[in-house]
């Protein structure tokens, strides 16, 4: 952990070798990717009650931003969305959520055209368990995002996200709770504002 300490405080000293350009603080983006439930979301044990049977699914970001603020803190928000499908005692259904996000952002300059930022976001998620098209199950609850991202700077207008996410919620529905956590993986594109 030491190692870990010293070595992110060099990257950060370093920063103005490698500094972002200074001219552009902010990004608006789209993203896309795969999304692994993990946990109780993705138990398919008739024996656990608090199982979700989610199988891998995708995610959607319509929107991120990420805005820096001096250096190298900034604020980062998300709409989102998910969607997996599902195996719930042998009937076919779908789990999907959606909402919205804010929190802090650091970021890092790692080399010319490339940073590195960590974001941790709290919002709400509104959810839906779709059994048939007669037996919907909706809530809704705070939700949790932890979050690193590569962004690599390829115009001065421009940038490609390589993100990955830790989300979870445990949203309300309407005959009980259900922990959702996913692992999302997402590849983007975003404007960079000055």
């Amino acid at each position: 952990m030491k190692k870990f300490i010293i070595i992110l405080s060099l990257v950060v000293l370093s920063g103005n070798v490698f500094a972002q350009s200074l001219d552009r603080k902010g990004l608006i983006g789209i993203s896309l990717g795969p999304s692994f439930p993990i946990g109780d979301f993705a138990d398919n044990s008739p024996s656990n009650v608090n199982a979700g049977f989610a199988e891998w699914g995708i995610n959607f970001n319509p929107i991120n931003f990420g805005y820096i603020f001096g250096q190298y803190v900034g604020i980062s928000a998300s709409w989102f969305g998910a969607a997996y499908s599902a195996n719930i005692n042998g009937v076919d259904a779908i789990w999907s959520y959606g909402g919205l996000m804010g929190g802090p952002m650091l970021s890092i300059p790692v080399i010319e055209k490339l940073d590195f930022d960590l974001k941790g976001m709290i919002g709400f998620v509104s959810a839906t368990s779709d059994l048939s098209e007669y037996e919907k199950n909706e809530g809704t609850r705070i939700s949790f995002d932890l979050g690193a991202s590569f962004r690599y700077n390829f115009a001065k207008k421009w940038c490609l996200l390589i993100s990955s996410d830790y989300f979870i919620s445990n949203p309300k529905l309407e005959d009980g709770n259900q922990k959702m956590t996913a692992i999302c993986l997402s590849l983007g594109i975003a404007y960079r504002l000055k």
